[in-house]
């Protein structure tokens, strides 16, 4: 009998739309520079491959940071480094240093903006006529007639496509945090809501600044809905779940195997970007597993991979995750950011603002079209106060990890485990 176990799904992918409607809430200044207004189409240069490994390194880490053993996880290490590298351009002095190595950014300031505005439109660059779109926005959104400098407001516009809005946090925070989630609804298909819960923002907040990407993928090789079956999925406590197992009988898909662990690439339509997949041998703890996966890992086993002709069995599966990473990112490394000792005088010309919180909410639903998956970030500022080889199967029957990425430069866009793909 085959046997059904959980594994961990690393995609790399993000999805954007606009359709919401529309809460009250007052901006003063509603004028936004979009991202075709900004945005120079260049081409990947040596600095940008730079900001590729430093932010996927980074992506993994956070990864072993944030990971709950019991918990299905999904984010996008994209969305939260471009939101924290709009942050990092308002840092200065032992700031900037603390943030520059726990983000691992070991260019200089113009170096990661410019590489982060190339990278993004290399990405952004997916043609949805190919069967993928992947779709990346920033904004900032500041206290009306704070003084906030104009040679921020314009790294963050010509590297980060990011439109200013004016909001009145001091007497209307409420209504403020509609308006945001708002836009975050309208750049993720409306697939991530409620991002900013309520009370997160005061009449202390001064500086929001937020990512949103959303991705749709559907696979090269569609999985047939008539092989789709109910079967259990073992989950690491002995017991087990009914899943719907989506099944391909027998394709050629790009494969590794050892003692330890188990790897297919799923590719989407283009061939631009992919989901590995990464199954334990059973008997091995899938946190276990995470614990070895870095972007090392990663790399040197996707070019062990080979074609083989395989049946691959994977769980439909759909999720939402959120996070508060203020005490995550503080443990690796940067705790001044959170601090009244925080110095981003970038922003001001002054010391007066910290890092009161970073949320992060992300979104994946993978079934037998393809994927589709969202993630947003909004880091909000405050002033600062004194507080076998001839019959190979891939069975993802059991906690697993997974990766979406662009095959072209390598970058991480959404990193995931599965638990439990019913709950």
């Amino acid at each position: 009998m085959t046997k059904y176990f959980s594994l961990i799904l690393i995609p790399v992918f993000v999805i954007f739309s606009s359709c919401c409607k529309k809460k009250e809430a007052q901006v003063v200044e509603v004028e936004i520079i979009q991202e075709a207004d900004v945005w120079e189409h260049d081409y990947i240069e040596d600095d940008d491959y730079d900001i590729i490994y430093e932010n996927s390194s980074f992506a993994f880490k956070l990864f072993h940071q944030i990971n709950d053993p019991k918990k299905n996880t999904i984010f996008s290490p994209f969305s939260i480094s471009s939101a924290l590298a709009m942050t990092y351009a308002g840092a200065k002095t032992e700031t900037e240093r603390e943030m520059s190595k726990t983000l691992h950014f070991s260019l200089s300031q113009p170096q990661v903006h410019k590489g982060f505005k190339n990278l993004m439109n290399n990405l952004y660059s997916i043609d949805p006529d190919a069967g993928t779109e992947l779709k990346i926005a920033n904004s900032l959104w500041a206290q009306e007639k704070y003084g906030i400098l104009d040679s921020y407001y314009k790294v963050c516009q010509k590297y980060y496509g990011s439109g200013v809005k004016y909001l009145d946090f001091k007497n209307k925070p409420e209504k403020s945090r509609i308006q945001i989630n708002d836009w975050v609804e309208e750049n993720t298909n409306d697939k991530i809501t409620n991002l900013i819960p309520e009370n997160a923002i005061s009449d202390l907040t001064r500086l929001v600044l937020t990512n949103a990407i959303w991705f749709y993928g559907k696979w090269m090789i569609p999985f047939d809905k008539k092989h789709t079956e109910t079967a259990p999925f073992y989950l690491e406590n002995g017991s087990s779940v009914q899943a719907k197992f989506m099944n391909h009988p027998k394709e050629r898909f790009l494969h590794y195997k050892d003692s330890s662990v188990q790897i297919v690439e799923l590719p989407y339509e283009g061939k631009k970007n992919a989901m590995m997949v990464f199954l334990p041998a059973e008997g091995k703890s899938i946190n276990d597993f995470g614990k070895e996966l870095n972007y090392e890992y990663f790399n040197a086993h996707k070019r062990l991979m080979k074609a083989s002709a395989m049946e691959v069995l994977l769980p439909r599966f759909s999720f939402t995750y959120s996070i508060s990473l203020e005490k995550h990112l503080s443990d690796m490394g940067m705790p001044l950011a959170f601090s009244d000792l925080a110095d981003f005088s970038g922003m001001t010309g002054k010391r007066d603002l910290k890092i009161d919180k970073i949320i992060h909410k992300a979104f994946v639903e993978v079934n037998e079209e393809g994927t589709e998956a969202a993630g947003a970030t909004a880091v909000i500022m405050v002033e600062r106060t004194s507080f076998p080889p001839e019959k190979m199967t891939f069975n993802a029957n059991r906690p697993f990890a997974f990766v979406i990425y662009d095959k072209e430069n390598g970058s991480i866009l959404f990193i995931g485990k599965v638990m439990n793909p019913v709950k």
